[in-house]
């Protein structure tokens, strides 16, 4: 199906919210020690970014924390305004 103009929208503050929680999480765990009794290590502080973007999708993708919703609001009133002036 296409994608509407709403979709994009919606799709583009999520993707926003996922890349704010994300940011916050990497500030949180840079606190949290690599446990070496359940794997930890290097390999776990090479890929814990990785594993930090995901949980920050996740929690996007679900009712997230409520910033895409205001994002998405002020997507739309931005490009209603650029159509009245245009």
């Amino acid at each position: 199906p296409a994608l509407t103009p709403g979709h994009a929208t919606d799709k583009t503050a999520r993707e926003f919210e996922a890349m704010f929680v994300s940011e916050m999480m990497t500030h949180m765990f840079e606190t949290v020690e690599v446990d070496p009794v359940f794997g930890g290590g290097h390999g776990e502080q090479m890929f814990r970014s990785f594993m930090v973007q995901e949980y920050g999708k996740q929690i996007a993708q679900g009712p997230g924390i409520g910033i895409s919703d205001r994002i998405r609001d002020m997507l739309i009133e931005m490009q209603q305004r650029q159509v009245i002036n245009e």
